[in-house]
Parts: structure tokens; sequence; C-alpha cells
């Protein structure tokens, strides 16, 4: 997933606010998620595996905002916040 992240990075740094980043972002973050729900891990792991979702859910934010969809932007800066919080790492975003 790392991977993929630095992936959304490279793309946002390339074309900025497309809805299509922002999308594509937005649906790393849910299947970040749902590998919590469909595998057992260590706390460590399943902490770094919110980290990331919280990246790319900030990538989808950012990719919103770049776009001037405002309101799009909103709920994916809760999502991150949340998510962050479950990473319990007060460095992810």
């Amino acid at each position: 997933m790392n991977a993929k992240l630095a992936a959304v990075v490279g793309m946002d740094n390339k074309y900025g606010g497309m809805q299509e980043l922002q999308e594509h972002a937005a649906a790393l973050a849910k299947e970040t998620v749902s590998l919590q729900n469909s595998h057992t891990a260590s706390s460590r792991i399943r902490s770094e595996l919110y980290g990331v979702a919280a990246a790319f859910t900030a990538s989808a934010m950012w990719a919103a905002i770049d776009g001037r969809r405002l309101t799009e932007a909103e709920p994916y800066l809760n999502q991150a916040v949340t998510l962050a919080g479950l990473a319990n790492n007060r460095h992810v975003l």
C-alpha cells in the first residue's frame, strides 16, 4: 500500500486537483481500511494501515481542494482525522 501511496503522491504532484485522482485516492483508502476487517494483524500493522488510509484520504481531500470542490473536501478531512486517530500517530497528517 505504501507503493500505491507514493504513486498517488506522484500523480498529485503531476496532475493536481483532478476528479479522477480524488476518486482513486478515496478508493485506495477504502481498500486499505477493508484490509483491517479481512485479516488478522498486530497492533503495529493495524496502526500502519490506518496511517496509510489516512494519507490516502488526505490526498483525496487535497485533490478536491485543488480542484475547488470544497464541499467534497470536507468529509475527507473528517475521515482523515478519524483514521489518523485510529492510527494513534499524530504525525500522519
